[in-house]
């Protein structure tokens, strides 16, 4: 990761999510996917029928939406949280394969992100 921080990354997984940094980028990814398709639906846009992905399911205008963003917004926001220690190996927990954030590593995350998301927030007049 190129800083101070006692997880490993090498690469992105997804299913099933291999470590500590994919269990918490999934994790936003999956918060910015639901704030978009909100956001979306609060302006009359219909976010399940306009997209390029196929699964009607995941709010797929959302998805082509975030795409441009998820880097800048989400991916900074996890190394953010790693570099200055804000999750530790205590709010992970895992079965089998795969590595989840446990009910006290989301609840960080979602206090960490609702701090960092009123910090930088943008507000536009409909």
């Amino acid at each position: 990761l190129g800083i101070s921080c006692p997880f490993r990354f090498e690469t992105r997984s997804r299913r099933p999510l291999k470590n500590e940094v994919n269990a918490t980028l999934s994790f936003v990814h999956t918060l910015m996917r639901r704030e978009v398709a909100s956001a979306l639906e609060v302006v009359g846009l219909p976010c399940r029928k306009i997209s390029t992905h196929i699964a009607p399911w995941e709010a797929p205008f959302a998805l082509d939406l975030m795409e441009e963003h998820r880097g800048q917004m989400c991916d900074r926001f996890v190394l953010t949280l790693l570099r200055r220690k804000q999750i530790s190996a205590t709010q992970f927990e895992s079965y089998e394969e795969a590595v989840y954030l446990n009910e006290k590593g989301r609840r960080a995350v979602l206090s960490f992100s609702y701090t960092h998301l009123r910090a930088h927030e943008t507000r536009h007049d409909l």
